[in-house]
């Protein structure tokens, strides 16, 4: 019995504390947030304010077809020494009815979490926009003769 108290406790606080971001993280993710406002209302300037000093030379204008663009951050990855973060997640673009992956790197630069690349991804398959895109084809077929 001894045995089952002194490991079951150790175990449930690891499994507890597993879901939990570190306010580090927390910070990364509230700059990473930022950074995808920024993006969706074409704002360079903010873009640039939270991006490493590196990627600003590298950003020279902020283009998006399929507008108003809408974001989710769905998973992250630390480094193991803890100094870069990697932000996966959708990208919506909601006049287009499609939504695309994005992968957002980030590092501390000067103690700051700053965003270091931003890259999109594949087409993400959804079912709503499916329909929607086959309903639009459907009514613009209806017009022509």
């Amino acid at each position: 019995m001894r045995f089952l108290r002194r490991t079951a406790l150790p175990a449930l606080l690891l499994i507890v504390g597993c879901g939990r971001e570190t306010s580090d993280v927390k910070w990364a993710r509230e700059v990473a947030g930022h950074f995808l406002d920024a993006f969706a209302g074409k704002d360079l300037d903010s873009v640039k304010a939270v991006s490493t000093r590196r990627y600003q030379n590298e950003l020279t204008t902020i283009s998006i077809s399929g507008g108003p663009l809408g974001w989710s951050i769905q998973s992250h990855e630390t480094s193991p020494n803890g100094d870069q973060l990697i932000f996966k997640g959708i990208l919506d673009f909601k006049g287009a009815l499609e939504k695309r992956s994005f992968t957002l790197m980030m590092e501390k630069e000067n103690d700051r979490w700053l965003v270091s690349s931003f890259s999109q991804g594949d087409l993400v398959h959804d079912p709503t926009y499916e329909k929607l895109k086959q309903e639009r084809k459907d009514k613009d077929k209806d017009k022509w003769p």
